[in-house]
């Protein structure tokens, strides 16, 4: 019993660190989205490479918090 009490310790810690991790990606995708926006509308230019890192930040931030948002 020790031994799953422990287990169930570790990976709500693991949880709680990889949650705090991806909580910094969440920022640093709101200001790749707010300089894809700013670029596109008042500059006039379109960066496909920055919407396709939106994409990609997008989904590692949602496959990682999924466990942290849950518990």
């Amino acid at each position: 019993m020790k031994f799953i009490t422990a287990y169930i310790k570790f990976v709500d810690n693991l949880n709680e660190k990889i949650g705090n991790w991806v909580s910094w990606l969440t920022a640093l995708l709101t200001l790749v989205v707010c300089y894809d926006v700013f670029v596109r509308y008042f500059l006039k230019e379109s960066s496909v490479g920055f919407q396709e890192f939106e994409w990609h930040l997008f989904a590692i931030i949602f496959l990682l918090s999924a466990a942290y948002s849950s518990s």
